[in-house]
């Protein structure tokens, strides 16, 4: 799904960025209402977006590949990093990283992924994204996937000096979105408040400015079987019931934007927007991340055999370039092992597919194509070799 155009000639940038909420939050009643409008849309849409096949391919490549000898030589390797970070007490302030470049170094802070099993460890499989749509939870096991700019369905406190910690919306909880102006009204009246709609884009519709996927008009309408089944679940319910049973000054109608039960700050989505100096990190997650990195370098250092790592970018372009920085970061680590020559990052990019530090370009495969594409044609030669 694409997040597009919105309304007032207003766009993705705004919507995501930081300054937009804060200074609404004392300043515009509107820009608020246009603020939970966006993501309360956002959030409607992600959940009824089927994934499409690629999501299920990549998770029989993970499945084929956990078999291996290797991917149990690199499970104990990232358990027996990550149990010394937690004995040292570090994981909100971990050797694996280095907080002072965090958005928010609030070092308490709870979060669902502090909670996973300690024995549970990634193997010869991760899954590193900035796709904010949380999709990859309906296939992968949370241990192998980082989301390193948060998703749609972990929110937190706007106050950046509360300490209530990031904590998951239920799925039967939604933002109620007027279609027409499309605004997240204060509070709605029960059992009457605008509904929250999205239509949908024919995949044999011309696209063009008006008629392509948006915001509120999605391609791959329908039922997600299994919805956010590997997500870990919210350690805090924040008391989401509330939004929709309590009483506000009016008879019969409930808040509409969530709040944080700590503090009654209103709430946002713990995703890394732009200007954002107020997203709290998930340390755990992302010391799971690193201790992986880790000891994947580690072991081409130490392995009798080359170890072959294939990395993976999918749809990585250049507006927003975390993913295709961390790509080539990895590759370059590896052979400069000097065991990982063999390392190779393929990069599926319609527009951008070649190599951003020339360095690493001889152990670059640049394919020029669109992600879903690419990959059933990549399975194919994998399925059958």
């Amino acid at each position: 799904m694409f997040i597009g155009m919105f309304m007032w000639n207003r766009g993705y940038f705004v919507y995501c960025d930081a300054n937009f909420f804060h200074l609404s939050i004392s300043t515009n009643q509107q820009n608020k209402a246009l603020f939970y409008g966006f993501w309360g849309q956002a959030l409607h849409d992600y959940r009824n977006t089927v994934p499409h096949r690629g999501f299920a391919i990549v998770e029989s490549w993970r499945r084929d590949k956990m078999k291996t000898k290797i991917a149990s030589l690199i499970r104990e390797r990232v358990k027996e990093k990550f149990q010394k970070c937690l004995q040292a007490s570090l994981i909100n302030n971990s050797s694996f990283l280095d907080t002072e470049t965090m958005p928010n170094n609030n070092n308490n802070i709870t979060t669902p992924f502090a909670d996973l099993p300690i024995n549970d460890m990634a193997g010869s499989f991760y899954c590193f994204t900035s796709n904010c749509d949380a999709h990859f939870y309906d296939f992968l096991p949370a241990v192998d996937i980082h989301d390193c700019h948060g998703n749609v369905e972990l929110w937190q406190c706007s106050n950046r000096d509360c300490n209530s910690g990031i904590w998951r919306a239920p799925t039967y909880w939604n933002i109620a979105v007027d279609s027409d102006t499309m605004e997240a009204p204060p509070t709605v009246i029960m059992d009457a408040h605008p509904s929250t709609k999205t239509s949908s884009v024919d995949d044999d519709e011309e696209h063009d400015e008006y008629n392509s996927p948006r915001l509120g008009h999605s391609q791959g309408i329908g039922v997600r079987n299994n919805l956010l089944q590997f997500m870990p679940p919210g350690i805090n319910d924040n008391n989401w019931d509330k939004i929709r049973s309590s009483s506000s000054n009016i008879i019969d109608e409930t808040p509409n934007w969530p709040k944080c039960d700590c503090c009654n700050s209103l709430a946002r989505p713990a995703i890394f927007m732009f200007g954002d100096f107020g997203w709290k990190y998930d340390h755990a997650q992302d010391a799971r991340w690193n201790a992986w990195r880790e000891s994947v370098v580690e072991l081409c250092r130490e392995v009798s055999q080359n170890l072959k790592v294939c990395i993976v970018e999918v749809g990585c372009g250049r507006n927003v370039t975390t993913c295709r920085t961390v790509s080539e970061s990895l590759l370059e680590e590896l052979i400069e092992t000097g065991f990982g020559g063999d390392s190779c990052l393929v990069r599926i990019n319609p527009d951008f597919p070649e190599a951003d530090d020339e360095r690493m370009a001889s152990n670059i495969i640049g394919i020029p194509s669109r992600g879903l594409s690419a990959i059933e044609h990549i399975h194919e030669f994998y399925s059958t070799h």
